[in-house]
């Protein structure tokens, strides 16, 4: 397998089928700048790191690895800025199959309860930015929490507690006041 340094920069994008036999190793970070524009819009200007590998397996190409980031998000709690940490280990399979009909279904399937996910592909040649840019989408947390520890303190004060009573109003009054005009000849 191809070892790496540490201030090497390597393909974002590879040819499935010119893999080495032992596998290659892919190593990605701010510092080196391969994946900086493509992961911007999700992680920012915060710093990662993609430590992957692929390695042929008969007819299927293993990957797996791990990805360290953090992600800009907005606590689900008390509406304020955060910075959740990322971190994902994937271990999946990938398989290259001719195109399928429109009808046809592929993608990612599996679970990692069940074992590697399977990632069904049209060709060989595979875009590891991409891959790389899915599993940070993918990991995004639902419900970000920041864990200040004034968080329920400032969602409390931001509840709307106004117990005057309310007007009953009727969206439809205005509707009395509205008088039909008939044209001359239109009945």
């Amino acid at each position: 397998m191809r070892t790496h340094t540490s201030l090497t920069t390597y393909r974002t994008a590879v040819n499935l089928k010119d893999i080495e036999a032992e596998g290659e190793s892919f190593v990605f970070h701010r510092q080196t700048g391969e994946l900086n524009e493509r992961l911007a819009d999700l992680i920012g200007s915060h710093d990662y790191s993609v430590d992957l590998s692929v390695r042929p397996m008969g007819n299927v190409f293993e990957i797996s690895g791990q990805i360290s980031t953090q992600m800009d998000l907005v606590c689900a709690r008390c509406g304020r800025e955060t910075s959740a940490p990322i971190k994902d280990d994937f271990h999946e399979i990938i398989i290259v199959l001719a195109e399928r009909p429109r009808a046809g279904h592929s993608g990612h399937t599996g679970s990692s309860d069940e074992g590697p996910f399977c990632n069904y592909v049209t060709s060989y040649e595979f875009d590891l930015a991409e891959f790389v840019h899915e599993h940070i989408a993918a990991t995004e947390p639902y419900r970000p929490l920041c864990s200040r520890a004034d968080c329920d303190e400032v969602f409390e004060k931001a509840q709307v507690t106004d117990t005057s009573p309310t007007a009953e109003s009727n969206p439809f009054a205005i509707l009395k006041s509205l008088r039909a005009q008939i044209k001359s000849g239109h009945r």
